[in-house]
Protein backbone atom coordinates (compact mmCIF):
# COMPACT_ATOMS: atom_id res chain seq x y z
CA UNK A 1 0.00 0.00 0.00
CA UNK A 2 2.80 2.31 0.90
CA UNK A 3 4.26 1.12 -2.49
CA UNK A 4 1.08 2.13 -3.86
CA UNK A 5 0.96 5.45 -2.82
CA UNK A 6 4.84 6.59 -3.40
CA UNK A 7 4.00 5.21 -7.38
CA UNK A 8 0.88 7.67 -7.06
CA UNK A 9 2.62 10.35 -6.12
CA UNK A 10 5.44 9.72 -8.68
CA UNK A 11 2.98 9.58 -11.44
CA UNK A 12 1.07 12.82 -10.32
CA UNK A 13 4.23 14.65 -10.02
CA UNK A 14 5.43 13.38 -13.57
CA UNK A 15 1.90 14.36 -14.75
CA UNK A 16 2.29 17.50 -13.37
CA UNK A 17 5.77 18.35 -14.66
CA UNK A 18 4.52 17.62 -18.30
CA UNK A 19 1.82 19.61 -17.47
CA UNK A 20 4.23 22.39 -16.86
CA UNK A 21 5.74 21.87 -20.17
CA UNK A 22 3.10 21.38 -21.93
CA UNK A 23 1.46 24.65 -20.54
CA UNK A 24 4.51 26.63 -20.93
CA UNK A 25 4.79 25.27 -24.75
CA UNK A 26 0.92 26.59 -25.23
CA UNK A 27 2.10 29.77 -23.84
CA UNK A 28 4.77 30.45 -26.10
CA UNK A 29 3.11 29.39 -28.96
CA UNK A 30 -0.28 31.79 -27.19
CA UNK A 31 2.23 34.70 -27.37
CA UNK A 32 3.48 33.98 -30.80
CA UNK A 33 -0.06 33.59 -31.66
CA UNK A 34 -1.41 36.86 -30.10
CA UNK A 35 2.00 38.82 -31.70
CA UNK A 36 1.26 37.73 -34.89
CA UNK A 37 -2.45 38.60 -34.66
CA UNK A 38 -1.51 42.39 -32.72
CA UNK A 39 0.45 42.33 -35.93
CA UNK A 40 -1.64 41.51 -38.33
CA UNK A 41 -4.68 43.77 -36.36
CA UNK A 42 -2.18 46.67 -37.20
CA UNK A 43 -2.80 45.74 -40.84
CA UNK A 44 -6.15 44.58 -41.14
CA UNK A 45 -7.54 46.83 -38.01
CA UNK A 46 -11.29 45.56 -36.80
CA UNK A 47 -11.35 42.10 -37.70
CA UNK A 48 -7.63 41.34 -36.48
CA UNK A 49 -9.34 42.63 -32.99
CA UNK A 50 -11.73 40.54 -32.77
CA UNK A 51 -10.12 37.25 -33.39
CA UNK A 52 -7.85 38.64 -30.83
CA UNK A 53 -10.56 39.15 -28.81
CA UNK A 54 -12.24 35.84 -29.43
CA UNK A 55 -8.81 33.77 -28.84
CA UNK A 56 -8.22 35.53 -25.66
CA UNK A 57 -12.02 34.26 -24.62
CA UNK A 58 -11.34 30.99 -25.49
CA UNK A 59 -7.90 30.79 -23.85
CA UNK A 60 -9.50 32.09 -20.58
CA UNK A 61 -12.04 29.29 -20.63
CA UNK A 62 -10.32 26.70 -21.56
CA UNK A 63 -7.63 27.42 -18.37
CA UNK A 64 -10.37 27.77 -16.21
CA UNK A 65 -12.03 24.31 -17.55
CA UNK A 66 -8.30 23.23 -16.83
CA UNK A 67 -7.89 24.73 -14.18
CA UNK A 68 -11.23 23.23 -12.37
CA UNK A 69 -10.92 19.78 -13.90
CA UNK A 70 -6.91 19.72 -12.30
CA UNK A 71 -8.48 20.91 -8.81
CA UNK A 72 -11.41 18.24 -8.80
CA UNK A 73 -8.04 15.55 -9.78
CA UNK A 74 -6.38 16.31 -6.86
CA UNK A 75 -9.16 16.38 -4.67
CA UNK A 76 -10.14 12.84 -5.73
CA UNK A 77 -6.31 11.60 -6.01
CA UNK A 78 -5.96 12.72 -1.72
CA UNK A 79 -9.40 11.65 -1.10
CA UNK A 80 -8.55 8.30 -2.51
CA UNK A 81 -5.17 7.82 -0.87
CA UNK A 82 -6.95 9.16 2.50
CA UNK A 83 -9.54 6.20 2.36
CA UNK A 84 -6.79 3.73 1.59
CA UNK A 85 -4.43 5.05 4.39
CA UNK A 86 -7.75 5.03 6.62
CA UNK A 87 -8.71 1.39 5.55
CA UNK A 88 -5.36 0.16 6.12
CA UNK A 89 -5.00 2.09 9.91
CA UNK A 90 -8.06 -0.15 9.99
CA UNK A 91 -7.27 -3.29 9.03
CA UNK A 92 -3.86 -2.88 11.18
CA UNK A 93 -6.33 -2.25 14.00
CA UNK A 94 -8.62 -4.94 13.12
CA UNK A 95 -5.18 -7.06 13.56
CA UNK A 96 -4.00 -5.99 16.75
CA UNK A 97 -7.39 -6.06 18.08
CA UNK A 98 -7.44 -9.97 17.04
CA UNK A 99 -3.81 -10.48 18.82
CA UNK A 100 -4.99 -8.94 21.78
CA UNK A 101 -7.89 -11.34 22.17
CA UNK A 102 -5.97 -14.52 21.37
CA UNK A 103 -3.51 -13.67 23.68
CA UNK A 104 -6.29 -12.75 26.17
CA UNK A 105 -7.77 -15.99 25.32
CA UNK A 106 -4.28 -18.10 25.99
CA UNK A 107 -3.54 -15.93 29.86
CA UNK A 108 -7.46 -16.99 30.80
CA UNK A 109 -6.92 -20.53 29.57
CA UNK A 110 -3.99 -21.03 31.54
CA UNK A 111 -5.25 -19.11 34.88
CA UNK A 112 -8.10 -21.56 34.44
CA UNK A 113 -5.42 -24.88 34.04
CA UNK A 114 -3.23 -23.24 37.41
CA UNK A 115 -6.41 -23.02 39.14
CA UNK A 116 -7.63 -26.19 38.18
CA UNK A 117 -4.26 -27.75 39.45
CA UNK A 118 -3.99 -26.14 42.88
CA UNK A 119 -8.11 -26.73 43.50
CA UNK A 120 -6.80 -31.13 42.24
CA UNK A 121 -4.00 -30.38 45.35
CA UNK A 122 -5.88 -28.97 47.79
CA UNK A 123 -8.77 -31.73 46.94
CA UNK A 124 -5.87 -34.06 47.49
CA UNK A 125 -4.27 -32.84 50.57
CA UNK A 126 -7.89 -32.66 52.17
CA UNK A 127 -8.80 -36.39 50.70
CA UNK A 128 -5.28 -38.01 52.37
CA UNK A 129 -5.76 -36.22 55.61
CA UNK A 130 -9.20 -37.78 55.98
CA UNK A 131 -8.40 -40.95 54.48
CA UNK A 132 -5.32 -40.84 56.96
CA UNK A 133 -7.26 -39.54 59.90
CA UNK A 134 -10.58 -42.27 59.05
CA UNK A 135 -7.89 -45.32 59.16
CA UNK A 136 -6.18 -43.86 62.33
CA UNK A 137 -9.87 -43.94 63.80
CA UNK A 138 -10.64 -47.55 62.68
CA UNK A 139 -6.90 -48.78 63.40
CA UNK A 140 -7.67 -47.20 67.07
CA UNK A 141 -11.42 -48.92 67.04
CA UNK A 142 -10.00 -52.71 65.81
CA UNK A 143 -7.23 -52.14 68.57
CA UNK A 144 -9.91 -51.22 71.37
CA UNK A 145 -12.11 -54.06 70.18
CA UNK A 146 -9.03 -56.69 70.18
CA UNK A 147 -7.92 -55.42 73.95
CA UNK A 148 -11.32 -55.40 74.77
CA UNK A 149 -11.43 -58.80 73.52
CA UNK A 150 -8.45 -60.03 74.94
CA UNK A 151 -9.05 -58.60 78.41
CA UNK A 152 -12.76 -60.43 77.94
CA UNK A 153 -10.91 -63.68 77.62
CA UNK A 154 -8.15 -62.90 80.09
CA UNK A 155 -11.16 -62.14 82.68
CA UNK A 156 -13.16 -65.42 81.75
CA UNK A 157 -10.09 -67.65 82.13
Amino acid sequence: EVLLICLTNWRQDTMARLKDKKDAAAKKKYEQEVAALRKKELETGEKASLQIAEKMKAKLEADNKKFVVDIWMQTTRENLAKRKEEAAKQKQSDELAAIKRKELEKAEKASVSMANKMYKKVWDEVLLICLTNWRQDTMARLKDKKDAAAKKKYEQE
